[in-house]
């Protein structure tokens, strides 16, 4: 099995191309958006190397509604085939939303999945792991050693992701990673987004060891109460992201947004 991370340095996005005996999924592919018009050149170097590598496109899945950037999910089903894969708990983020869409129905999922769902890729299983707390849709994916997180997690010296949207919770995003950190030590744990300081380079992935032994906000030893309180306070001062009122409604509907 094959990891190949894109960094979409925009948004502070990891998108991840798995492949594996001719087959391959996409995990948060990135949309560009300039204005009306959508710019394919970061989603275009997906197909360029599933080209290159003779992979098939089996799956196109999403860790959570983003509110950072464009899916360019739809695009490549249109270009490549696949099918595209969300946490049923988006439905709910949906109902939150619903009064502000302009009566546009929910996007055209091909899955809805939870912890009951299975995918296969090149001979193995992808698991589905059910970790909301970020958002109500989130879900994380385990295929051998390892586990793609979304924004459930972040670099352990930055914590973990927020939980002050809609139907967000931080005694969720508690019990999420606490199911996490069951899965063996040596698990590569694979991030949603870096935010990396001038001449550093952004990390793609921690083994779960270091987020047990030393995740800022969330460690094995720390307790719901002080992950609560500490993840909440934070929150308090965090601005709500830019793309924030463009990204979630086409997330949630696929619909090309357009300025009044």
């Amino acid at each position: 099995m094959d990891v190949q991370s894109f960094y979409h340095e925009t948004s502070g996005t990891f998108t991840y191309v798995v492949s594996q005996n001719g087959e391959a999924m996409i995990i948060d592919p990135v949309l560009d958006i300039d204005g009306n018009d959508f710019d394919t050149h970061f989603a275009d170097k997906l197909i360029d190397y599933l080209a290159k590598i003779g992979a098939r496109l089996k799956y196109l899945l999403e860790t959570h509604i983003h509110a950072d950037h464009l899916s360019a999910a739809p695009y490549l089903r249109v270009k490549m085939g696949g099918l595209i894969g969300i946490g049923k708990g988006v439905e709910a983020v949906y109902s939150k939303w619903k009064q502000s869409l302009g009566g546009k129905p929910l996007a055209g999922y091909d899955l809805l999945l939870d912890s009951d769902s299975q995918l296969m890729l090149g001979g193995d299983m992808v698991g589905v792991i059910a970790t909301p707390g970020h958002t109500e849709s989130c879900v994380s994916y385990l295929i051998k050693d390892a586990l793609f997180v979304g924004d459930l997690l972040m670099n352990p010296s930055k914590g973990t992701g927020r939980a002050d949207f809609p139907g967000g919770s931080a005694d969720e995003m508690f019990a999420s990673i606490k199911r996490l950190y069951q899965l063996p030590d040596q698990t590569r744990v694979f991030l949603c987004h870096d935010y990396p300081g001038e001449g550093n380079d952004a990390i793609s992935d921690k083994p779960l060891s270091e987020h047990k032994q030393g995740n800022v906000m969330l460690n094995q030893d720390t307790t719901a109460k002080v992950f609560s309180c500490c993840r909440l306070q934070r929150d308090k001062g965090l601005d709500a992201p830019r793309m924030l009122n463009v990204a979630v409604p086409f997330n949630l509907t696929y619909c090309v947004p357009r300025s009044t």
